[in-house]
């Protein structure tokens, strides 16, 4: 079903979420940006220091993918 707007406009009711195209770029980037995640996450750990956050692989992966994703899209 559609919504009317004041300007007699027909909006859809429900918004479609990212494509599967998307998702699997998003998979894609996720799983390769893990090895590097690992290897930062480590290198933190044998080196600690108190001014820097250490987040999760996941985490960070994640972000990771989150960031380059919409980049490939916009292009």
């Amino acid at each position: 079903m559609t919504s009317k707007t004041a300007g007699g406009q027909s909006l859809p009711r429900h918004r479609r979420g990212p494509g599967l195209e998307y998702r699997a770029y998003f998979v894609a980037i996720f799983f390769l940006s893990l090895p590097g995640a690992a290897l930062r996450w480590a290198w933190r750990l044998a080196v600690p220091r108190h001014d820097r956050i250490n987040d999760g692989v996941l985490t960070r992966a994640w972000r990771r993918a989150n960031d380059i994703t919409p980049q490939i899209f916009s292009a």
